[in-house]
């Protein structure tokens, strides 16, 4: 299996009921990822707007909790109800703003421009074959009280076509063979392509690429026979035993709603709109008290609510035993986003 990146593993959080049970880490929710989407001023101040990503039946149909990791190894909860999430009543996913505070937190913020679009997958022939792995929450065994999420490996197995969610609507998904379980709705997707054994930035070339496929929502199901003697055995062609008894496990095939659907509820036009209404306001103080204003500048990574949202360069922390690290995939994701821009 390749390297995953230290800073791909830290994109993860978990989602909880509630903020006590956040706390004391209860065996129950789902997972999500940040996801830090370019404005206007990014390239004169070096802001952005942050997103917590997950299932919309994991956030609003229960918990709707945010736990992040943080500096000191103490758990940095955001306590929200299921009415603060964002979500389009199409794809089974949701969405929050959220603020980042690079003194405090120990997370990656993907950039948007990992998201797979279309022309992505049409020009890179991605599709059946290639190599998916995603980071979620092993529930048996999550880390208790701190987020240490867990990865799977597969192989996309069929290109997105229509699959039932869990909102009653279908949508177009890939059908990927990765093996899931309860927790690890809402986990990033990642799909990459590599020769090489590590997939860190400075092995990336022309050939070998990862980027976020889409977003874990659901598996299959399957059915199994529980024996006289108490053993599971697959179920096989042959008709149902009438005096068996049978239990739902899973089959391995998971549903991955793609990344261009994260995009589209990214850029709703409600949250369209609180970008640029907050934007508007950032350019203003700034212009008006200078920019950084120190005092501000801790306002603002304490959660202002009339500033931006940072896309905190701590996020992408560098490595021992590469100390470019995090200017590497700095450059990488900047070249992706020059890349999208020019696609748009």
């Amino acid at each position: 299996m390749p390297k995953i990146p230290a800073m791909i593993r830290n994109a993860a959080f978990y989602l909880f009921p509630t903020a006590e049970d956040a706390r004391r880490g209860t065996n129950f929710g789902g997972t999500g990822f940040l996801i830090g989407v370019p404005s206007k001023l990014h390239a004169k101040y070096g802001r952005g707007h942050i997103y917590a990503v997950t299932n919309w039946h994991v956030a609003v149909q229960g918990s709707p909790v945010i736990r992040l990791n943080t500096q000191s190894g103490a758990p940095d909860i955001i306590d929200v109800d299921v009415h603060d999430w964002f979500f389009d009543g199409v794809h089974d996913i949701a969405v929050l703003p959220v603020n980042i505070d690079q003194n405090l937190h120990a997370v990656t913020v993907l950039a948007s421009a990992m998201l797979v679009t279309e022309t992505a997958v049409r020009d890179g022939e991605i599709g059946p074959g290639d190599d998916v792995f995603m980071v979620g929450r092993f529930m048996d065994h999550d880390g208790g009280e701190k987020n240490q999420p867990a990865l799977r490996f597969g192989n996309i197995a069929m290109n997105p076509t229509p699959i039932m969610q869990d909102n009653g609507v279908k949508a177009d998904a890939y059908c990927v063979d990765l093996h899931s379980r309860t927790g690890y709705s809402g986990s990033p997707v990642f799909v990459y392509r590599t020769p090489q054994s590590d997939l860190t930035p400075l092995q990336m070339g022309a050939s070998t690429f990862f980027l976020i496929l889409g977003i874990h929502f659901a598996q299959f199901p399957e059915l199994w026979e529980v024996t006289s003697a108490g053993k599971l055995i697959r179920e096989s062609n042959e008709p149902l035993l009438t005096d068996g008894k049978y239990i739902k496990g899973l089959s391995g095939m998971t549903c991955v709603l793609p990344a261009w659907t994260i995009r589209k509820v990214l850029n709703m036009a409600r949250l369209k709109k609180m970008r640029e209404d907050n934007e508007a306001k950032t350019e203003a103080r700034f212009q008006k008290e200078g920019y950084p204003p120190e005092s501000e500048d801790v306002r603002f990574h304490q959660g202002d609510p009339d500033m931006d949202a940072p896309i905190s360069e701590a996020a992408l922390p560098a490595n021992g035993a590469n100390p470019k690290h995090r200017e590497d995939f700095t450059s990488l994701v900047g070249a992706a986003a020059r890349r999208r821009e020019s696609e748009d």
